[in-house]
């Protein structure tokens, strides 16, 4: 409780202002808020979504599985246009550059610090100001205190605001529904919303990308073992994206039981703002994504992985169990809140969004 409240204290003074879960996940969500939708929002949707810069790129170029319907199929790939993105980011022609121009990594993430009592003085001692960890967390803090600064929550309530204001241009409209679609299921990924810092990752460790583990004898990120909770994935590539859309069918049918209802998370439907979301993932993230500061793991930096990566020590079992269940429960949490934002946005017998 201690580590929780220090994590608490230094990032609560602090105003306003990688891969998330994998295509399964996202897709899971949408899913999930897809059937609850009314015809008129699901057509209010796909009317959106066909005025995006990249309608014919994008998603006029999949093609859509088997006996699925198209509407849903492209609320889904909208999820993970986002992602998409990064696949244009060593783009050499025009029109690839100018495709990559949409990508913004920082807006995925939001890095709220955490920091274990032992390695408090380290940050709060006068001996400490010429240390590269008390430097490096200042930096962060600093950062996140910017206004300017994108971040997750900055990056959804973007979205949501430019939605609602019946100014916004078509194109950007779509995109930014794009945004919400894919940001609605980040926020819910505890490690999307957190930071490690100590005298060993004096920069932080990236929500756990700088922290290596074994998970079936398979070395990843810690982030990465979060991000596949929904369904591990062999590549992130459009090919698997039919696959990816299929689990999440099987993944929805499991989040669709009573155990994961609505009235299951009384206390959460009380939170209405990704501020509070994000806080509520970073708490998990701290009781669960690093134990309270006890997760194994190696350091390894980007360019460490193929030298150091097999020594990562695996992950106890209990703690995979535990983690499969914060998973499940936050996936079927984004799917009532996504519901919610549709519901306020795109009102059920209309097809503009509301002023």
């Amino acid at each position: 409780m201690r580590r929780l409240l220090i994590a608490l204290s230094l990032f609560l003074a602090i105003p306003s202002v990688s891969w998330a879960w994998n295509h399964t996940g996202h897709m899971t969500v949408v899913r999930l808020a897809w059937a609850e939708l009314s015809g008129d929002q699901r057509k209010a949707i796909s009317d959106v979504l066909a005025k995006h810069p990249h309608y014919a790129k994008y998603f006029g170029e999949m093609k859509t599985p088997e006996g699925a319907n198209e509407s849903e199929w492209n609320a889904c790939l909208a999820s993970i246009w986002s992602d998409w993105l990064r696949g244009f980011s060593k783009a050499k022609d025009e029109e690839g550059k100018k495709i990559y121009s949409y990508h913004v990594g920082p807006r995925h993430y939001i890095n709220w610090p955490f920091v274990l009592p032992t390695d408090m003085p380290l940050y709060a001692t006068d001996d400490a100001k010429e240390k590269s960890f008390h430097l490096g967390l200042q930096r962060h803090i600093k950062k996140l205190k910017d206004p300017m600064e994108e971040n997750i929550i900055v990056g959804l309530d973007r979205a949501i605001k430019e939605l609602k204001d019946p100014a916004t241009k078509d194109e950007d409209r779509a995109v930014a529904l794009c945004w919400l679609f894919h940001l609605a299921g980040d926020i819910h990924q505890p490690l999307h919303n957190i930071g490690f810092f100590s005298n060993e990752y004096a920069q932080g460790d990236e929500g756990g990308n700088l922290r290596y583990v074994k998970h079936e004898d398979l070395p990843m990120p810690l982030h990465r073992f979060w991000d596949d909770l929904p369904g591990r994935e062999e590549s992130y590539t459009a090919e698997i994206f039919p696959k990816s859309f299929a689990r999440a069918k099987e993944n929805m049918d499991l989040l669709s039981r009573s155990a994961f209802a609505r009235n299951r998370y009384e206390k959460e439907m009380l939170h209405t703002t990704p501020r509070q979301w994000s806080e509520e993932s970073m708490v998990l993230a701290i009781r669960h994504g690093y134990a309270g500061g006890s997760v194994p793991g190696l350091r390894v930096m980007f360019n460490q992985v193929a030298k150091k990566a097999h020594l990562a020590p695996p992950l106890p079992k209990a703690y995979v169990d535990e983690a499969r269940a914060v998973g499940q429960r936050q996936i079927a949490l984004a799917g009532h809140r996504l519901v919610d934002l549709m519901n306020d946005i795109f009102p059920k017998s209309a097809s503009v969004p509301k002023k």
